[in-house]
């Protein structure tokens, strides 16, 4: 991956968005309106139905909730794919909302293999949260540090032609550049899948929290509102989350470690 924008290529020079605890209002910096009118009005509705669901607990349970790594398929915000970070914030007179972190992707980028770019989300993720508890902040310098992260963008990575792999009943032969290539490779097969079930579809991973255990989600573009809840809170099911493997959701919602909801 690299941290330089080559001259004639589209900027892929990260932006942000969301409430800053220095600041009184809404806070915006080279992201386009196309993405910032969807994910805006997203994470309204995302704030709201959580508010429903979580009631008298939803502000203990937000501001504990974990950073989340996200990546979105072109058509989701936009024409361009989108990957980044997000995590709880809150503006200076107490209005609480996210503050996201975000980078536009090449059109040939394979979302899949923005996984594998965990130096550039580390970054991000120190970014925003040095933000947050900065006494000294200044609006301008924090734009200069998220603009110094580059593109997040592994050039390394393979992305694979559009094809309705439902149809494909025999084997399929992959081209690969060298041998050492099969895992790029077969992380866009995970793609082609991905979007053969989906369509449009994002991924979202994090560390966890003390109430989530780290986790990767797919969902078909962004998460429905109501889902939402469970990346506050981790309870997966009664979000309308699919669990697949594991038993953390129940786990991490022992009598002695959950919030009572």
């Amino acid at each position: 991956m690299s941290g330089k924008i080559v001259t004639g290529a589209p900027d892929l020079t990260p932006g942000f968005y969301g409430k800053l605890p220095a600041l009184g209002d809404f806070v915006k910096r080279r992201l386009p309106g196309s993405f910032v009118s969807a994910w805006d009005g997203w994470l309204q509705g995302c704030v709201a139905s959580s508010k429903a669901h979580l009631g008298e607990h939803w502000l203990e349970i937000y501001l504990s909730s974990p950073v989340w790594r996200f990546t979105l398929l072109p058509g989701i915000g936009g024409e361009q794919g989108w990957s980044g970070v997000m995590i709880p914030s809150v503006d200076r007179v107490g209005r609480y909302f996210p503050l996201t972190v975000a980078a536009p992707l090449p059109p040939a980028a394979s979302v899949f293999t923005m996984l594998n770019a965990s130096g550039w989300f580390a970054q991000a993720e120190d970014a925003a949260l040095s933000a947050l508890d900065d006494e000294d902040f200044s609006l301008d310098d924090f734009a200069q540090t998220v603009a110094n992260l580059g593109p997040c963008y592994d050039q390394d990575n393979v992305s694979l032609p559009d094809t309705d792999v439902t149809t494909l009943r025999s084997g399929w032969q992959i081209p690969l550049q060298t041998v050492d290539r099969a895992g790029a490779a077969l992380q866009g097969v995970s793609e082609l899948l991905a979007k053969n079930r989906f369509g449009h579809f994002s991924l979202w991973w994090t560390s966890g929290s003390e109430l989530i255990a780290p986790s990767l989600l797919v969902s078909p573009g962004l998460p429905d509102v109501d889902a939402y809840t469970g990346m506050l809170d981790g309870r997966w099911r009664d979000s309308g989350w699919h669990t697949i493997g594991g038993a953390a959701d129940e786990e991490l919602h022992s009598e002695d470690s959950m919030v009572d909801v």
